[in-house]
């Protein structure tokens, strides 16, 4: 596992970040992870190809973004995606659809790699950054968090989280820690995306508290169904987690491999 420093950083691994552009992807085995971790800006020229590629429903979507920034995160997100899946899957962009499920997670039809993948970015004030993982034939989600983000954490956790991770992230005077509230976070989002319902299910239910281990099995929450998940830094500022359905327990967590331009 291509991990360095876990005694010192006990929130997330940081990974050894391979140096690569999307366009200079291998093959994926069946047996491996790819993280990407990709800033969200696009050149003039890489824009109108991205708006290209957007359908009617996900046109609205960027559309419906409040600012220009976030429109260009979106599009940096799709953008990016498509020359992803071009290169694992051997073709060009243009040939490639997008489906969607009920819930809207997205997966490639026809796939005939049996490419799966997820995606998402910070939606942070700083600059934006995307976070893509992928894999063959397995389920899997993924989150990222930047540690600069503010919110109600004592009430989400109160509302999301077991009784033990409650204890982890909230002390006696009520007052919660940021980084170990975010940790929890993108674990629970990172699974939810694995099984295709985002936050739509009872987080408090899924216990995944394992301080210190940024790699570790668990159980999900459909047919006791056996998954890995990996947390891990992405820079010195943002928190990022993914999750799959483990395709052979027996073997251990899939090889993971992390790229970065």
């Amino acid at each position: 596992m291509p991990t360095i420093n876990n005694d010192q950083n006990p929130i997330a691994a940081k990974l050894l970040w391979q140096r690569a552009l999307p366009g200079e992807v291998s093959q994926i085995g069946e047996d491996e992870v790819h993280l990407w971790a990709l800033s969200m800006r696009l050149t003039d020229e890489q824009r109108d190809t991205a708006l290209r590629y957007l359908n009617d429903h996900q046109r609205n979507r960027y559309e419906r973004r409040p600012t220009a920034a976030q429109k260009d995160a979106y599009l940096a997100g799709r953008y990016y995606l498509f020359q992803l899946l071009s290169a694992y899957c051997k073709t060009e962009a243009s040939e490639l659809t997008l489906a969607y499920t009920r819930l809207n997670k997205p997966y490639l039809n026809p796939n005939p790699f049996n490419i799966t993948f997820n995606f998402t970015d910070s939606n942070s004030t700083e600059e934006s950054i995307g976070i893509y993982a992928f894999t063959r034939t397995v389920d899997i989600g993924v989150d990222i968090e930047s540690k600069h983000r503010r919110g109600n954490f004592t009430s989400i956790a109160q509302r999301k989280f077991s009784a033990q991770e409650q204890l982890h992230v909230i002390d006696p005077e009520g007052n919660v820690d940021a980084e170990r509230f975010l940790s929890l976070w993108t674990r629970k989002e990172a699974y939810g995306k694995a099984i295709g319902v985002g936050v739509n299910y009872k987080m408090s239910t899924l216990d995944l508290l394992s301080p210190g281990h940024h790699t570790f099995s668990f159980r999900g929450l459909i047919n006791n169904d056996h998954y890995y998940l990996h947390q891990f830094m992405v820079g010195e500022d943002h928190i990022g987690c993914t999750a799959y359905l483990s395709p052979d327990p027996a073997k251990g967590p899939l090889k993971l491999s992390a790229f970065s331009d």
